[in-house]
């Protein structure tokens, strides 16, 4: 038996496939989870980044609007109105009591010498917010070292006004203050927020070495200042940066009423830190069930490949010739179903060389005998193969006298079909007629309706229009009596404003009665007038519709006599072609009738050409069969003699075998 390497064996191809078949699903599924998480991760992420940032600077944004307002109250104290510095120096302190979050409150005058709440005196007209405030515009200033105390500080500035001119009133917010609210906005472990003015200046950061010294737009970091460009430019997004040799993530948003950019950052791999501990769980796994698949699959093998190499073996001891050997049939399932069919073929094979040993000297008897035989019979062949040819001939001149016959006929039957197809045609094109004319009588009566039903509407539109006409003669008689009014109104207006006139400074108001109602009269006059012309015009088209309406009543009277002559030839035409259709489908029946007759002839000599044919052929075949008999005969003389030398072969070759 030759050996097989193992990969080639079953085991090893089992090992294989079992390791392919559920390693590649499991490792793709891990890898396509592993992406997903990461995505739905990073996704969920920046979605909550975005909610934290937007929080927080809404908080921010709160605060601070406390404070001003907490500012605005402040400056409403009128001790601010008079100008001395004492009574504002000892009002600012007691009020910084009251504000913690605040370092100290100070008031400046339109110079910017300023007093705070701790007592001190400065100079602020050098700074930003106050220059703003001092133009009548509340301040949130960018963060600012403390010329009073050295630190940190955020200053809101509000306007002031008093009998001495204009005044600042400033509270310096404490920089730890507004790094708290910053510091509320966080993400995972080391996610932290930060804020920068609009020069890309950081005021707040969780690493105060950071605070007024790292610059968004002007760090180490080239993919940071590209970032911080975009912050600056836009309100709110998102984006990605490396600081520091880390990808991260950021989100930002602005500060309503400020400069004040915040911004929320985590690093990248924090986002899905959990997809790939999923990830190599899913891999170790993996690698776990794959062991436990090769180990399965050797065991599977090994219970499979054990029968099949007994098999084997057995197998090649009977290519060996020996027929003895003892097959193997108690294994389970399809094995064991090939161990006994492997058994029943030898057993079979077995039976079967004895057979064709014990049968093989019987062959080469027996063709001695055939050998003998054939020889004999060929001479008998070729005297019938003679007397067949005869036969052949006479019955092919038979059917070739009976096939002219057959093209006769059917030249007969293709001419009747043509009549018929002549007849057909005319039948058809004169029921066509027939229903054509029946469709123009029935529109030829639908026209004499319509015809009538125009006569009569006709005569309604004339009968309106003369009833319009005397309508409007009537109108005409209406507005002559109008127009008449009118002019007597007029006359009766200039009378009053003559009369008014004549009452001097007691008529006036009549008189403007009086001349207002003279040019209402003269209007209805001018109305009238056109009416009038308007109905006459009215009249003289009514006249002409008229007159037109009669000529075309004549028209349709007319018309009504020509339809009724129509109708009366195209009843004269369909009784015409209806007669003409009844003599042309006698002349159908008559030879369809003919038609048939001459069918039933050429089938019947059809069936004598077939007949005729087929004693020809049948000549033919059994003169073929008689020569192909003889060279048969031949062959098998011939076959006969080899077999005598096969059946030698074969006893020979039997002989190897082992029962």
């Amino acid at each position: 038996m030759v050996k097989t390497s193992f990969f080639k064996s079953i085991a090893g191809t089992l090992i294989l496939w079992f390791l392919v078949l559920s390693l590649i699903p499991l490792f793709g599924i891990s890898v396509f989870n592993y992406y997903t998480s990461k995505n739905n991760m990073t996704q969920d992420a920046i979605h909550n980044m975005n909610q934290t940032v937007t929080l927080t600077a809404g908080s921010l944004n709160d605060w601070l609007k406390e404070k001003m307002d907490v500012l605005n109250t402040i400056g409403k104290n009128p001790v601010f109105a008079t100008g001395d510095k004492a009574q504002i120096m000892a009002y600012l302190k007691r009020e910084s009591e009251a504000t913690p979050y605040a370092e100290e409150l100070l008031w400046a005058d339109e110079s910017g010498q300023a007093v705070t709440s701790s007592g001190k005196t400065l100079t602020i007209s050098d700074r930003t917010y106050f220059q703003s405030a001092l133009k009548g515009e509340p301040t949130i200033s960018s963060m600012v070292v403390s010329k009073s105390t050295q630190n940190d500080i955020v200053p809101i500035a509000i306007p002031l006004h008093g009998n001495n001119g204009s005044s600042v009133l400033v509270m310096s917010l404490k920089g730890d203050a507004i790094q708290a609210i910053v510091n509320k906005a966080k993400y995972g472990n080391t996610g932290y927020s930060y804020l920068f003015d609009s020069t890309g200046l950081v005021i707040a950061h969780p690493e105060n070495s950071q605070v007024l010294k790292l610059n968004v737009i002007k760090s180490n970091s080239a993919s940071l200042n590209q970032i911080g460009s975009q912050m600056l430019k836009n309100q709110q997004g998102s984006g990605e940066y490396v600081f520091e040799n880390i990808d991260k993530e950021v989100v930002y948003t602005t500060i309503p009423n400020t400069d004040w950019h915040l911004v929320l950052t985590a690093p990248i791999n924090e986002f899905y830190s959990f997809a790939t501990k999923l990830l190599y769980m899913s891999l170790g796994a993996g690698l776990g069930v794959a062991l436990l698949i090769a180990v399965l699959a050797w065991f599977i093998s090994k219970r499979i490949s054990k029968p099949i190499v007994a098999l084997a073996e057995q197998t090649d001891i009977l290519a060996t010739g020996r027929l003895d050997v003892m097959i193997s049939d108690g294994f389970m399932g399809e094995l064991g179903v090939l161990g006994r069919s492997l058994k029943t073929m030898t057993e079979n094979l077995r039976n079967t060389v004895s057979e064709v040993h014990q049968s093989s000297s019987q062959l080469v008897a027996s063709a001695q005998e055939l050998s003998t035989s054939t020889d004999e019979s060929s001479s008998s062949v070729e005297q019938v193969a003679r007397a067949i040819e005869e036969m052949a001939g006479g019955a092919s001149h038979q059917a070739e006298s009976s096939q002219q016959i057959v093209e006769m006929v059917n030249q007969i039957v293709r001419a009747v079909d043509h009549v018929n197809d002549m007849i057909n045609k005319t039948v058809d094109d004169a029921s066509l007629a027939k229903a054509s004319i029946d469709e123009g009588m029935r529109a030829v009566s639908n026209q004499t309706i319509k015809m009538k039903e125009n006569l009569e509407v006709s005569r309604q539109v004339a009968l309106a229009i003369d009833h319009l006409a005397q309508q409007s003669q009537e109108v005409g008689a209406i507005l002559s009596t109008i127009s008449n009014i009118a002019e007597q109104t007029n006359l009766l207006a200039l009378n009053a404003a003559i009369e008014a006139a004549r009452a001097g400074e007691h008529g006036r108001g009549f008189a403007v009665v009086a001349d207002e109602v003279r040019k209402l009269a003269e209007g209805s006059r001018k109305a009238t007038e056109e009416i009038a012309e308007i109905v006459g015009n009215i009249q003289s088209r009514a006249q002409e519709a008229s007159e037109q309406m009669n000529k075309a009543k004549t028209v349709v009277e007319a018309q009504e006599q020509a339809v009724d002559y129509t109708n009366h030839s195209f009843e004269s035409i369909s009784e015409i072609v209806r007669s003409m259709g009844e003599q042309m489908e006698n002349v159908k029946n008559s030879s369809e009738q003919i038609g048939c007759h001459v069918s039933d002839i050429s089938e019947s000599i059809e069936s004598i050409v077939s007949v005729a044919q087929e004693n020809a052929a049948g000549a033919e075949e059994v003169s073929a069969s008689t020569e192909e008999l003889s060279a048969a005969t031949e062959q098998i003389a011939a076959a006969a003699r080899t077999l005598v030398i096969l059946g030698e072969d074969l006893d020979k070759a039997v002989a190897i075998f082992k029962l």
